[in-house]
């Protein structure tokens, strides 16, 4: 979050092609608009619930690293969190548009697996085949 890259990531998930199509009917629900203004409202506050999670010294510190290296001062992560919380319907709609919509940049699938998961999962993803690299 804090770099400005969108991603949908899963953790030892053994359905790969379900799960990538789930991710495609995320992005076309968030283009849809297709929720209340109560789920942006909730959105938001796990947002900064995230922002705002107290965090361990070590953690805390690595944190701090990574920050300076790319540049992310406090001042920009207070602005992100303000216009953040000046978010409504119309503004959600125009950046899911602009980062989701037909207009979309480029935009890359990783699976690490096994092997004949990633076989399966090739089998299957017609549309959008996966090249194998071993690993």
């Amino acid at each position: 979050m804090e770099n400005g890259l969108f991603c949908f990531a899963s953790y030892r998930d053994p359905h790969i092609f379900n799960t990538l199509n789930v991710y495609d009917a995320a992005s076309d629900f968030i283009v849809s608009g297709e929720y209340t203004d109560e789920d942006i409202k909730e959105a938001i506050l796990q947002v900064c619930t995230d922002i705002d999670r107290p965090d361990t010294p070590n953690s805390a510190a690595g944190k701090a690293f990574y920050r300076k290296l790319i540049g992310l001062t406090d001042d920009i992560r207070e602005t992100f969190k303000k216009r953040l919380l000046d978010l409504d319907r119309e503004k959600v709609l125009q950046v899911a548009s602009n980062y989701f919509g037909a207009a979309q940049t480029v935009s890359a699938v990783a699976v690490i697996s096994n092997e004949d998961s990633l076989k399966d999962a090739v089998g299957k993803l017609k549309d959008m085949p996966l090249e194998l690299h071993r690993i």
